[in-house]
């Protein structure tokens, strides 16, 4: 597995703990029943497959704190991430749904 801090600089597992320990949220609103997170994960989720790291994700959640598959997004940059996680949040505000 591959470790990384929020700038998208690899880190020594030795560093991963420490990194865990700061606070991984980027953005959290609620918008009419739902839930928007949007975290820092730490470990590079793309598992090698692509050149860039995936190192952020925005969930939607319903309130019986169900994940709603169809809004998870993932990104390789914190500046991509919050634009997203903005992006989200606006379509639930304009009442449209994710392939909209």
């Amino acid at each position: 597995m591959r470790y990384y801090n929020r700038a998208g600089e690899q880190i020594p597992v030795s560093e991963y703990l420490a990194e865990v320990e700061k606070n991984c949220n980027v953005a959290v609103d609620r918008v009419e029943g739902f839930g928007v997170s949007t975290v820092f994960m730490v470990i590079d989720r793309s598992y090698g497959n692509t050149g860039d790291p995936i190192l952020f994700e925005t969930m939607v959640f319903d309130d019986d704190l169900g994940a709603l598959g169809h809004w998870t997004r993932h990104y390789s940059t914190e500046a991509e991430a919050v634009a997203g996680h903005n992006e989200i949040v606006a379509a639930l505000r304009e009442g449209r749904g994710s392939d909209e």
